[in-house]
């Protein structure tokens, strides 16, 4: 329902939303209001396990794949840009400097087969007196081969 025109949106509110909720008394789920929530125009202000800074935090291994260090810096901003969560303003910028992995991809071949490998484990390269560490993507064993063992790594990071 639209009940007042305070707010951006050009059409009335037909979005799906959510609500952080906790088990209250009796069975009965209420909204989780347990994170410290400063500046907003109201005290009933919830989800802020859900704002755009926890999303980014959350994800952030796997955004920062894009560079090393990586800022995140708000275009615009309308509406509740003074809120505070936690310690975290919402238009404050975030740098993000431990990235999950990189764009890259390495594929060597190799002839020693001991039929083993941990696909959680980082694998170490060096070529060239370059180093590179890489979670496996992809393995092939091929046991009557000279290059028996064909990998293909997603790299983490690059050490020279």
């Amino acid at each position: 329902q639209k009940r007042c025109s305070d707010t951006t949106d050009t059409t009335a509110d037909n979005d799906v939303f959510f609500v952080y909720c906790q088990e209250g008394s009796g069975g009965a789920w209420i909204p989780d209001t347990s994170a410290t929530i400063t500046n907003a125009i109201s005290d009933e202000v919830f989800n802020g396990v859900f704002s755009p800074m926890a999303c980014v935090n959350a994800n952030a291994g796997y955004i920062g794949m894009q560079g090393k260090p990586l800022t995140l810096a708000f275009a615009s901003s309308d509406g509740n840009s003074d809120i505070v969560i936690g310690t975290q303003a919402m238009s404050a910028d975030i740098v993000l400097s431990s990235p999950l992995l990189t764009c890259g991809e390495l594929q060597f071949s190799c002839r020693g087969i001991d039929g083993s490998f941990n696909p959680d484990a980082l694998y170490e390269v060096e070529s060239g007196g370059v180093t590179y560490r890489g979670f496996v993507q992809e393995v092939s064993f091929k046991y009557a081969k000279a290059e028996s063992v064909k990998y293909k790594l997603i790299v983490k990071e690059i050490v020279s």
